[in-house]
């Protein structure tokens, strides 16, 4: 569908605009990020691990997750954010800031009228979108490595 096409391509340079022009949280770093995650989904052996990865709402998901990661990223970490009681810092109550507003620029963008037929192509209904949001949230959320409640909870997993 060409119009679904077009929606795809003009999504993906919004997020590509999107990002600020620093020397690490740009979307060279996002592409690169995609393209390996890309590369390790398929490299996946592991039968129970393919199927999970391979669903295709997953995988589009994980490179979803990946090119948006750092959107709008404000270009100091976390931690200099709360200690100077940025305004993002206070709206995302001192937790995964970047990554949380991050998840945020790109949710609205992508949620927008604009790219209706587009969501219409990846999502049957209503159920599949909310399973793609949480799966992006959790995914972008990941990338934060010094929350220590998350930090905290990956390692109770293993």
């Amino acid at each position: 569908d060409p119009v679904v096409e077009s929606q795809l391509r003009d999504l993906l340079y919004s997020i590509a605009a999107m990002y600020n022009d620093h020397g690490f949280h740009n979307f060279k770093h996002a592409s690169n990020v995609a393209t390996a995650a890309n590369k390790y989904m398929q490299r996946l052996k592991d039968d129970v691990l393919e199927l999970q990865v391979f669903e295709p709402l997953t995988h589009l998901g994980i490179i979803f997750a990946a090119l948006i990661h750092d959107v709008d990223h404000p270009g100091c970490s976390n931690a200099m954010l709360v200690s100077k009681d940025n305004k993002l810092a206070l709206k995302y109550h001192m937790r995964s800031v970047a990554e949380q507003h991050s998840i945020d620029v790109a949710w609205e963008a992508f949620m927008s009228e604009g790219y209706k037929e587009l969501r219409s192509a990846f999502f049957a209904d209503q159920d599949e979108l909310q399973r793609f949001r949480k799966l992006v949230v959790n995914c972008v959320l990941a990338t934060d490595l010094f929350d220590k409640k998350l930090m905290d909870n990956r390692l109770s997993c293993w």
